[in-house]
């Protein structure tokens, strides 16, 4: 079946789209956030059906990438002025 250019263009966007995703991340409660120690704690409900639904691993990945960008955005309002140091075990 042939394609025509413009499907070809709107797939590859879509592509590039998922693959580039956006740094806004809406979630129903916002996360709290320890910058000293670089931790976002998340106390939003997990959504049993879609965790069920698909595989564990992806679901878990999706939620990390999420939560990893709310920190790193909440890093980046607190200002350039941050200066972080890898704690010593």
């Amino acid at each position: 079946m042939a394609s025509t250019v413009e499907d070809v263009l709107a797939r590859a966007e879509r592509e590039e789209a998922e693959k580039l995703k956006s740094i806004t991340v809406e979630k129903e409660l916002d996360l709290e956030f320890d910058i000293g120690n670089l931790l976002a704690l998340d106390k939003n409900r997990l959504d049993v059906r879609e965790f069920r639904g698909q595989k564990k691993e992806d679901f878990l990945r999706a939620l990390a990438r999420d939560n990893t960008q709310l920190l790193v955005n909440e890093l980046e309002r607190v200002g350039p002025f941050l200066v972080m140091r890898p704690q010593t075990p």
